[in-house]
């Protein structure tokens, strides 16, 4: 059994969380960088090479 979709996801960088359908929950950091990364270039594709080279660029 699947959750139905949200009906409104708000990505709150200041504290480094979501709220989902007005409940505010925390996120690993790099989920979290992920889902806003993924946010940020609004209408248009975002590339894996693209999303591995800013959210992956300070690890080694």
């Amino acid at each position: 059994m699947t959750a139905p979709p949200a009906q409104s996801v708000v990505i709150l960088p200041a504290g480094r969380a979501v709220r989902i359908d007005g409940e505010t929950g925390e996120i690993g950091a790099r989920a979290f960088d992920v889902l806003y990364y993924l946010d940020a270039p609004s209408g248009r594709v975002v590339t894996k090479v693209e999303l591995l080279e800013h959210v992956w660029a300070c690890t080694s």
